[in-house]
């Protein structure tokens, strides 16, 4: 039961990433095509989704870290 919690917990965390990325690269085009260089709300919304993407991939590295000094 285990494992089938860890493998659960590693898909939606691959998921929330995907999507933050996802998020990033149609907004980093948007500011690009559009040419809104200065519009702040827009790099605001960069800046979070790489704060969440770095977040995110910390929480799977400290889980997985744990789970490997736990064996």
């Amino acid at each position: 039961m285990r494992i089938k919690r860890d493998r659960i917990f590693v898909i939606v965390i691959a998921i929330v990433v995907a999507n933050l990325a996802y998020g990033l690269l149609s907004t980093l085009l948007g500011i690009v095509l559009s040419g809104v260089w200065v519009n702040l709300t827009k790099w605001l919304l960069v800046v979070a989704d790489v704060i969440g993407i770095a977040g995110a991939l910390w929480l799977l590295q400290s889980y997985r870290r744990g789970r490997r000094n736990a064996k």
